[in-house]
């Protein structure tokens, strides 16, 4: 202001210095008080009033039109005292006029009792961080849900206290329903809390059917209260799709918080990326669907710190993904202490629905059972992940990866698993691999390009026979009267048999044929004399006739499937020492 001159705009909207009709610049409370159908004819270009009603604020009369000098934005102050008193109706009312609030830090905070509903697209509610304070009386109801379907609001910078303390409620701070949407719209640096430890929101944010093309980011979610289903989750979709939960902190206590993030009901197409979970009560991040709902489609579950956390669920995981989920991938998470499991790829008795998924450069390390569980599922592509130091529980118990098809829901046959170019590596562990024995056994599984360091029982575990490596496994078939030997390696297998009594016996033919592979027989004489005959099953096509070694040596014969026949490629010569 400058001789009683201030900047503001001519009728065409540029700016320009002015001057009241008085000559002389009032204070706000000066002005003339009026509501917005009642402002003067334009014409006095510089004249000032106070609008009670609409877009409160200050209004000046351009000398073409009354404008708002807030750009039309509400002050929260003009309508409500921020005592921490109830004043959910003045709140409603003003949430109702449409226009975009701002929240200035309150004396307390702004209170309400009762829900309140948004039903204009395109608003905003805009805050200051910390000071600017919205806080529930009380925990019966959720904070702000649509009466319509609503598209493209914003809430920025608002710090949110709920009101429960179990999970005998159910308070959300956003909540979406199946009949009335949220689409295209933006929840930012949020702070979702409450006033102390052991009091805050049940959960947080809900998108549930449709609401689609939202954005969570920059979000900080404590003291969720409960643990049991439906309380203690911090962003829970439900049929809800292409939806981004970026850069938030998720933080819980023994008590509360069950899920930082649910992907669940056939939701698709979402990103969980760069969020920090941790502490929670069950699976750190979970996507889910069973048979009847919708397929959980094409997920990104991608650079999430997860910390501790454990549940005494068996099948939970820092990362769970679970049930009709197909072609969604967890790649690049650091996880760090959960347990039991690192990441859980599982059928969760849904008949097969849990397919084409992808576990690829996940950094695991100190769980508490399994680094990674595939569970009774198809398809799944485990590659280029780290596992270090796993069963912290009870070391020797579990595995570093282990594929199975048998878990709490039954047995689903675990197929096609493809687990390529891993390391695994510590002290705890019972074998880097386990491919689980419990019958059905896995099938098609496919183990290449592996760095397994030997755990407390060995290296890898296929079936329930140890063996060495993966592209070329070497093992010991067990001597009987009739010898099955198995074609585990990817390219080679050394199978010996160590024949302790002068019994004939015979050679069937291998499982898990697969054309090109290599097998190798080596038969070591330790009976103290002359060995049976053996046999060999006719798919085994051999040059001639076969000769026992010697007690005290071994003789090795070596076959390449053609994809119908074991065909010989080489044998010794002579017995070899043993």
């Amino acid at each position: 202001v400058r001789a009683s001159r201030y900047l503001g705009f001519d009728g065409d909207g540029n700016p320009t210095m002015m001057q009241t009709p008085t000559g002389v610049v009032t204070s706000l409370a000066q002005l003339t008080e009026s509501l917005k159908a009642a402002l003067p004819a334009a014409g006095a270009a510089g004249s000032l009033r106070k609008v009670t009603d609409d877009a409160r604020g200050v209004w000046m009369d351009t000398g073409a039109a009354w404008v708002p000098l807030n750009k039309g934005e509400i002050n929260a102050l003009d309508f409500l005292k921020g005592d921490g008193t109830d004043e959910t109706t003045a709140f409603q009312t003003m949430v109702s006029t449409g226009k975009d609030i701002c929240f200035p830090r309150p004396p307390v905070a702004y209170g309400v009792n009762g829900t309140i509903t948004l039903a204009t697209s395109n608003q905003r509610f805009r805050g200051f961080g910390k000071g600017s304070l919205i806080q529930c009386l009380s925990s019966g109801f959720n904070l702000f849900a649509p009466s319509q379907d609503i598209d493209g609001i914003e809430m920025t910078h608002l710090h949110l206290y709920g009101a429960a303390t179990s999970d005998a409620t159910q308070q959300y701070v956003v909540f979406s329903t199946s009949s009335f949407q949220i689409t295209n719209s933006k929840f930012l640096h949020l702070t979702i809390s409450g006033p102390s430890a052991g009091v805050g929101f049940n959960n947080g944010i809900l998108f549930d059917t449709n609401s689609n093309d939202n954005i969570v980011a920059h979000c900080f979610f404590e003291r969720l209260m409960g643990t049991t289903a439906g309380h203690g989750y911090g962003v829970q979709l439900g049929s809800a799709h292409r939806n981004r939960i970026l850069f938030n902190r998720f933080l819980g206590v023994v008590g509360a918080g069950r899920h930082g993030v649910y992907v669940g009901s056939g939701s698709s197409r979402n990103t969980v990326s760069f969020n920090q979970i941790r502490d929670f009560n069950s699976s750190l991040i979970v996507i889910y669907a069973t048979g009847a709902q919708d397929t959980c489609l094409a997920n990104l579950v991608t650079h999430n710190l997860l910390e501790g956390g454990s549940t005494v669920a068996t099948e939970a995981a820092a990362v769970e993904l679970a049930g009709d989920a197909v072609q969604n991938v967890i790649a690049d998470n650091l996880i760090d202490g959960f347990t039991p499991h690192g990441i859980l790829v599982s059928d969760s008795g849904q008949g097969g629905l849990c397919r084409d998924n992808v576990v690829q450069n996940n950094r695991i390390r100190n769980v508490g059972v399994t680094g990674i569980l595939i569970l009774g599922a198809k398809d799944t592509l485990v590659q280029s992940n780290e596992v270090s130091d796993g069963s912290q529980d009870t070391p020797d118990a579990a595995n570093g990866i282990t594929v199975t098809s048998s878990g709490s829901f039954g047995t689903e046959v675990a197929d096609g698993t493809a687990v390529l170019n891993n390391r695994v590596h510590g002290s705890s562990h019972r074998f880097a691999c386990s491919l689980n024995s419990t019958s059905p056994v896995p099938t098609n599984t496919v183990l290449r390009g592996n760095d397994l360091r030997t755990g407390t029982s060995g290296v890898l575990e296929i079936a329930g026979v140890p063996v060495g490596g993966d592209d070329v496994v070497r093992y010991s078939a067990a001597y009987s009267a009739s010898i099955t030997p198995v074609a585990y390696g990817y390219l080679r297998t050394q199978a010996t048999v160590s024949a302790s009594n002068n019994s004939n016996f015979t050679i069937n033919a291998p499982t898990d044929p697969r054309e090109g592979k290599e097998l190798v027989l080596t038969i070591r004489n330790t009976s103290g004399g002359a060995l049976g005959t053996l046999s060999f099953n006719a798919v085994f096509k051999v040059g001639a006739s076969w000769t026992q070694p010697a007690t005290g040596t071994s003789r090795s014969i070596q076959f390449l499937y053609d994809g119908t026949n074991w065909i010989e490629t080489g044998r010794t010569a002579a017995d070899v020492a043993t």
